[in-house]
């Protein structure tokens, strides 16, 4: 919907340029809507919208902001609520509530006529961070603003789920009128928990461990039952035996003998700066240091996530047909990772660490 200003820029435009084509393209509106408005003018000398034949609007343009307001808010029920609040408030001409329906489409053109848009979001709403944790984040990327991630392995734990056997599942799914996007989901989900590091210039090994189906485990909780998932005990064995060793290797590679081991807040990393220590105990000539600090809640902040919605996407689409295919595969898309894909993510640390101090803690774009 165009403004009267905007109506007589098209009038001025064509009596400049006596061509409604490149009035058209240089507005960005249709070649008919140039015509009407350029007619409009020459007939009544004016661009002002004219009453209609149908139905008048049963609501001021007050009263629409009104109801916009109250809607984004988020303190009332819903569309019909607002409605019945404005009848109250007598903002309504007729002796019933605007329906919903035309409170819904009110709104959303009068959003698109002030170019900013409203719509109504539906789904599982997204988490907000806590004050105290938005501050930890933005007091870690004021800390890390100049850290040489190139030098830093990001790494992480990640169950891959064995959603739809024998199925190939894209992300987008091409069908005629009618078709739908079907696939045979599992009657019980099982999956592949592994543990891995990312750097500029490789990858470590898959790590399997707890919670991975069919993998027995020798470590208990601290009840004394046998555990279900990662413990301390076990993730000091996946740092001694991969991530330490593996990110030593890669570094070592690239001419580097000291270098950052990065990890989530989860507690069963508490013991980590004590395992890194005795490593560095070890091993003559090489130096690693944890990267302290890495508050909660940051997903967005490390690399690797992307990585995993990545391979994910791709197991999905491979359509494994039992348990066996599918772990094999999992850990062939991880130990097969594009260079550029690893150089890119890690060239995006910088830019989260940023976009993290920018929003003052609050969630990232990541």
């Amino acid at each position: 919907m165009l403004t009267e200003l905007e109506r007589l820029k098209l009038v001025v435009d064509f009596q400049r340029l006596k061509n409604v084509t490149k009035v058209a393209r240089n507005h960005g509106v249709s070649k008919d809507t140039v015509r009407r408005w350029v007619r409009r003018f020459e007939e009544t000398q004016g661009v002002a919208t004219q009453p209609g034949a149908g139905r008048k609007q049963s609501l001021k343009v007050v009263d629409i902001d009104k109801a916009t307001e109250m809607l984004v808010s988020g303190k009332f029920a819903g569309v019909h609520q607002v409605a019945k609040e404005l009848q109250q408030a007598r903002a309504s001409t007729s002796a019933k509530p605007v329906h919903r329906t035309t409170l819904s489409r009110l709104v959303k053109a009068r959003g698109a006529e002030l170019g900013v848009p409203v719509r109504a979001l539906s789904g599982a709403p997204e988490k907000q961070l806590e004050e105290a944790t938005k501050k930890k984040r933005h007091d870690f990327a004021l800390r890390h603003k100049r850290t040489i991630w190139g030098r830093v392995m990001c790494t992480d734990r990640k169950k891959f789920m064995l959603r739809y056997p024998g199925c190939s599942v894209r992300r987008y799914t091409w069908v005629k009128k009618g078709g739908k996007r079907q696939a045979r989901k599992a009657s019980r989900l099982i999956g592949v928990n592994v543990y891995m590091g990312i750097t500029k210039y490789g990858i470590t090994k898959v790590h399997c461990v707890a919670g991975t189906h069919k993998q027995k485990t020798e470590h208990t909780t601290m009840k004394g039952q046998t555990a279900k998932s990662i413990t301390k005990s076990e993730y000091k064995e996946v740092m001694e035996k991969t991530l330490l060793p593996e990110g030593n290797r890669i570094f070592r590679s690239a001419g580097m003998s000291s270098w950052v081991f990065q990890q989530d807040n989860d507690p069963s990393h508490s013991e980590a700066a004590h395992t890194i220590q005795a490593w560095n105990n070890k091993h003559t000539g090489v130096h690693v240091s944890l990267l302290e600090g890495w508050p909660g809640n940051s997903p967005d902040l490390n690399c690797i996530e992307n990585l995993w919605a990545w391979a994910q996407a791709r197991v999905d689409a491979h359509g494994c047909r039992n348990f066996d295919e599918f772990q094999k595969f999992v850990v062939e898309t991880l130990q097969n990772v594009p260079k550029k894909l690893l150089e890119n993510l890690v060239a995006s640390m910088g830019r989260r660490i940023q976009a993290c101090i920018e929003k003052k803690g609050d969630k990232t774009k990541y």
